[in-house]
């Protein structure tokens, strides 16, 4: 009965373990804002990103708004959608740790120019809906994940984009990020212009590791090891047990 006890217990853990990486099996949206609209991505991201490592790298994955949108990291121009062609890169070198104050800039909306900052709040026109956030953050397991997410074929399963994601750490590697362009809040989809981000997290996840999606939680490491912990040591009462009777 006790065996049984501490099987049930081990078996328990490892179901948790196993949960906690089911979890991640599809996109899921890092810091989400609270739902202001209905589909699949119903606001952005709240918080801003900082670097994991020394090297930040961006890659343009695809675009389906009109408007010319410019992706910037502070004061530097990184992509200009309207003119990159998806897969091209970028890299800046940063501090371990900074904040990464990226932005985008659109510069032809029919309300007039306007300026997006991660992280940041807007009150967007018409319906004094907010707050918005204009950039969204996903984790993602696949090319698959990616499509699904922003309705479109930006990344073919199979192609040599794909590869590239899976030969460069991984797609759980990258942060995907979707932009909304506009201020009209009717229209926010979050897949105006599509990028993936290297060597980022959001601010106050643990930089180094510890805490990384799909990560056992630490209370289920510690019941694990209970577990096994209690059947060595009933293996080792039983061994004496029979000791002493021979």
């Amino acid at each position: 009965m006790k065996h049984y006890g501490l099987s049930l217990l081990v078996a328990s853990s490892l179901a948790a373990i196993v949960g906690s990486q089911s979890a991640y099996a599809a996109a899921t949206e890092l810091s989400p804002g609270p739902a202001i609209v209905s589909g699949p991505i119903t606001n952005g991201s709240t918080v801003n990103l900082q670097s994991t490592g020394t090297t930040v790298s961006e890659v343009f994955v695809g675009v389906s708004a009109r408007d010319t949108d410019i992706l910037n990291l502070g004061d530097t121009a990184i992509f200009n959608n309207q003119s990159t062609l998806p897969g091209a890169g970028a890299s800046q070198n940063v501090a371990l740790g900074s904040v990464l104050n990226f932005n985008l800039d659109n510069t032809d909306d029919i309300l007039g120019p306007a300026t997006y900052a991660t992280g940041t709040a807007y009150t967007n026109d018409f319906d004094n809906v907010g707050p918005v956030y204009h950039f969204a953050f996903f984790d993602v397991t696949g090319a698959a994940d990616v499509n699904s997410l922003f309705g479109a074929q930006y990344i073919p399963v199979g192609s040599a984009f794909d590869t590239f994601f899976q030969d460069n750490g991984g797609y759980s590697s990258w942060v995907f990020v979707g932009v909304e362009d506009s201020p009209i809040t009717q229209s926010d989809d979050w897949n105006d212009t599509i990028y993936a981000f290297k060597g980022v997290a959001p601010v106050g996840a643990v930089i180094g590791g510890g805490g990384a999606p799909g990560t056992p939680e630490p209370s289920t490491w510690v019941m694990m090891i209970m577990g096994f912990a209690g059947l060595g040591f009933a293996g080792y009462r039983t061994s004496r047990k029979s000791a002493v009777a021979a």
